[in-house]
């Protein structure tokens, strides 16, 4: 991976062991600097509405109460790039119209973890080569 600044993230998982691993995983990673780990996305939710702010989200699907995926539906804006990781592949066509950055599948191992962090990075990059314009619908300059 590239050299950049930390990345903040957060994570919420009902199972304690998935929520370690990934805790782990993250520590792992020089690229992320874990700020929450929560149980439940209501606990999520609220770190949110008190003001925080995180680049990424890991988020599993099933969770009681409220599900990642609903979850993604109500978070403020600007919402942070989301990674669901979860053991259900039937998920994927509802996150992705909920445009999720990426879609990892437990077990998670590290290569794949990389994956997807290598992903959030790529999304986040503006490239140099291309200056911004002023006037998006107006055409080359003469």
């Amino acid at each position: 991976m590239t050299p950049t600044a930390k990345l903040t993230c957060l994570l919420v998982d009902d199972n304690e062991m998935n929520r370690l691993t990934l805790e782990h995983l993250i520590e792992l990673t020089p690229e992320l600097e874990l700020l929450g780990s929560f149980a439940n996305a209501v606990d999520c939710l609220a770190f949110f509405r008190d003001g925080g702010q995180v680049d990424i989200a890991f988020l599993d699907i099933e969770m009681p109460m409220l599900s990642g995926l609903d979850l993604v539906r109500i978070l403020p804006t600007p919402q942070p790039d989301i990674v669901l990781v979860t053991s259900h592949r039937d998920f994927a066509i509802n996150a992705f119209e909920l445009n999720v950055t990426d879609y990892v599948v437990k077990p998670v191992e590290f290569p794949r973890f990389l994956q997807a962090v290598e992903r959030v990075l790529k999304r986040r990059q503006v490239p140099a080569s291309q200056p911004a314009r002023a006037d998006p619908g107006a055409g080359p300059a003469p």
